[in-house]
């Protein structure tokens, strides 16, 4: 179990948390490989908004001075990147990626947000880390319960819609609107998807044919692109195993190394 406490030291003025700064980053460093069973992830820490890149975890700036919250929101986003690296196979993902630039964030928020469940499915001590990073990102990227309009937001709507049908767990209440305006859209029109979906979440490849339906059962079929060829079933099965650094090699399995080590840690 990782702890952080030696590395804070309560504030009392204002509620916020003095951080031994240096300290905590290798904490969430050393947590996200470990999370990612991966020790050459590379971690590296940023003011700017930054899109997940395979190999890497991307954690908010770390301050001397921090609430309680941006804690959590920060070991949420070191969590999320880690389960990504982990269960996300880079060329499963881009062979059934949609060619449309709508349907292709909607694809990628789907599988984040598969990832984020099948890590929260298998270590629930994190669910509270990603709720507290789900609930940073819509106050920062303004869809919480104060915006005016919910329409530009589908892609994020989705991801919260599919991140609760996954884990049963319901997502931070400062997305509770967004949801609102979007869930009927989403459960009229696609309900017989949203079941595969969840059936098969430990399978990146049934998920992504479940994904692409999802879409054109949405109305947005013709910005999908070509459909993939079928799979065999030695890539399906290949889909069910962790993957790991060795990824790359998913699709050639006798070139593949065997993982050394796989660190069974989880948070609290």
């Amino acid at each position: 179990k990782v702890r952080f406490p030696q590395q804070m030291k309560r504030y009392k003025n204002n509620n916020q948390i003095i951080i031994n700064v240096e300290p905590f980053k290798k904490a969430l460093g050393d947590t996200s490989k470990a999370l990612a069973d991966s020790k050459d992830i590379e971690v590296q820490f940023s003011t700017e908004k930054v899109n997940y890149k395979d190999g890497s975890v991307t954690i908010p700036q770390i301050s001397k001075r921090m609430t309680i919250n941006e804690i959590l929101a920060s070991r949420g986003s070191a969590d999320a990147h880690a389960f990504r690296n982990k269960y996300s196979n880079k060329k499963t993902f881009s062979r059934f990626l949609p060619n449309g630039e709508l349907v292709a964030k909607i694809y990628e928020a789907m599988e984040n947000s598969r990832c984020e469940a099948v890590g929260i499915i298998d270590m629930p001590g994190t669910a509270s880390n990603i709720n507290a990073y789900v609930d940073n990102k819509a106050f920062e990227n303004g869809y919480d319960n104060n915006a005016n309009d919910y329409n530009n937001f589908l892609p994020e709507a989705v991801s919260l819609y599919v991140k609760e049908l996954l884990t049963d767990k319901p997502n931070p209440e400062s997305t509770s609107k967004l949801l609102e305006f979007w869930r009927p859209v989403i459960e009229e029109q696609t309900s017989s998807s949203l079941k595969k979906l969840k059936l098969d979440v430990e399978n990146q490849t049934l998920f992504a044919k479940h994904t692409r339906q999802f879409l054109k059962d949405m109305g947005y079929g013709e910005q999908l692109g070509e459909d993939p060829s079928d799979s065999s079933s030695e890539e399906i099965d290949e889909d069910n195993e962790e993957t790991d650094s060795n990824e790359d090699q998913q699709d050639q399995p006798e070139n593949s190394e065997d993982a050394d080590s796989n660190p069974d840690q989880e948070e609290e």
